[in-house]
């Protein structure tokens, strides 16, 4: 990927760098990335719903080893039972909206 950024007060984007590693990309922000195995990943492991800092919705049934790294990385994780729903091509994630509240004063 290509970055641009700019900065503060500019109003155009400039080219920064070329040829970025979206992980190293994410490594360099201080981001750990957990790699999921590929049976894993075909059971939607990957779509999953964050509610807070490491803690996130998942579809249960996954394997032994992604929940064992999740757990030693500090992620909490609700496992929810969402075999009817990825049969759509679906899971946690996909199964939200964000709807904005206006909170009476």
């Amino acid at each position: 990927m290509d970055l641009y950024t700019r900065k503060n007060g500019e109003k155009e984007y400039k080219l920064t760098r070329k040829d970025v590693s979206f992980i190293e990309f994410l490594k360099e922000r201080g981001f750990t990335i957990i790699p999921i195995s590929q049976k894993d990943e075909l059971h939607y492991a990957n779509n999953f719903l964050t509610v807070g800092p490491r803690h996130i919705l998942a579809v249960g049934n996954q394997s032994k080893e992604l929940q064992e790294s999740l757990d030693k990385h500090g992620v909490k994780v609700e496992w929810i039972p969402l075999e009817t729903l990825i049969k759509g091509y679906g899971a946690a994630h996909c199964m939200t909206q964000v709807i904005r509240v206006k909170l009476a004063k």
